[in-house]
């Protein structure tokens, strides 16, 4: 199985390359997260506190680094962005939210998975064309488009979280990795990574789908 790792210094390229269209609004934001060719998209911020004097969050692809892949080895296409600081990432993940909860205008069949957690499929259970996982009603993920890179894994559709397969109708969501270590490699290295106190921290586990 193939063991994810991300390289600080490239996500710091990429961010450059991108530095003189600013930052991305909600709308922006919600399109890349969305973009079914890219596996992963990453918010910068300068942060003394941290290694090289820069934060990180993954706001798509932190599924991919939780837990080796089953899949074939194959490039990563990976973008970031630069921000401000971690106050201007939570507003921007505020608007997304809400971005997200404005444009639900179609809702499906929930089967309750444990809390204010659950899978949302529709139209329903018995002729599903799209499936999400919600958390208190507001849908955080969907899953994959078939034939794409996205297939067979959940796609958040807010940043702040990143759901992932754990076992056949399983899932585990967890908020989104925020790492800054210069080898980010959260399923080898926890202890390393996560010093802002969210890598891979679980927040639920279970469900039949």
């Amino acid at each position: 199985m193939e063991t994810h790792t991300l390289e600080l210094g490239q996500l710091i390229k990429a961010a450059d390359r991108c530095r003189d269209l600013g930052a991305p609004n909600a709308n922006n934001l919600r399109a890349l997260i969305g973009d079914p060719d890219l596996d992963l998209e990453a918010a910068l911020w300068p942060d003394l506190a941290e290694p090289r004097g820069v934060a990180v969050a993954i706001v798509k692809g932190a599924d991919l680094f939780v837990a080796p892949s089953k899949s074939r080895r194959s490039r990563k296409r990976a973008g970031a962005f630069w921000l401000r600081d971690e106050a201007h990432f939570n507003a921007l993940t505020d608007e997304v939210a809400k971005l997200v909860e404005q444009a639900t205008t179609v809702r499906g069949e929930f089967l309750p998975i444990g809390d204010d957690v659950a899978f949302e499929a529709v139209p329903n259970t018995h002729n599903a064309e799209e499936f999400y996982v919600t958390k208190g009603g507001v849908r955080i993920a969907r899953r994959g488009r078939p034939g794409t890179r996205e297939a067979k894994r959940w796609i958040p559709l807010i940043p702040s979280y990143a759901v992932r397969d754990i076992d056949y109708g399983q899932i585990e969501s967890f908020t989104a990795l925020t790492c800054s270590s210069s080898q980010m490699d959260p399923y080898t290295n926890r202890s390393g990574v996560g010093r802002r106190g969210r890598c891979g921290q679980s927040s639920y586990r279970a469900g039949r789908l």
